[in-house]
């Protein structure tokens, strides 16, 4: 049996090396980042069309990521897409096969050199 002292012993024992461990410890990182080392997660470089392709549907990314080895992590119903474990894009999971966000769209415009002149586009 255990006395009243040796319980008190163990329990400030118990206090005094989790209050140490506690000085060890770093907040955990936010949860998409998290969840993307449990989650299985695509890997694959983006080509010159800026999409990057995920389960039958293409998703964009800007153009300065062209020929750069992204990551692709679903999480619910949204795909966040990491360069260098840095959140470069972030697109709602669609059925639609191209999924452009207007910035991209307008960056791959302008890229490609199409400008409006007297109504045709050069």
């Amino acid at each position: 049996m255990r006395t009243g002292k040796s319980i008190q012993v163990r329990d400030y024992l118990r206090q005094h090396y989790l209050k140490k461990e506690k000085e060890y410890l770093l907040p955990l990182p936010n949860r998409i980042l998290l969840e993307s080392y449990l989650k299985e997660h695509v890997r694959q470089t983006v080509p010159a069309t800026q999409l990057v392709y995920y389960k039958g549907c293409r998703y964009s990314v800007s153009s300065r990521y062209i020929n750069e080895t992204v990551d692709l992590y679903p999480i619910g119903e949204e795909l966040y897409i990491y360069l260098n474990q840095r959140l470069i894009a972030k697109h709602t999971i669609s059925q639609q096969y191209i999924n452009y966000k207007q910035a991209d769209y307008e960056e791959r415009i302008a890229a490609k050199g199409f400008r409006q002149n007297s109504g045709r586009y050069h």
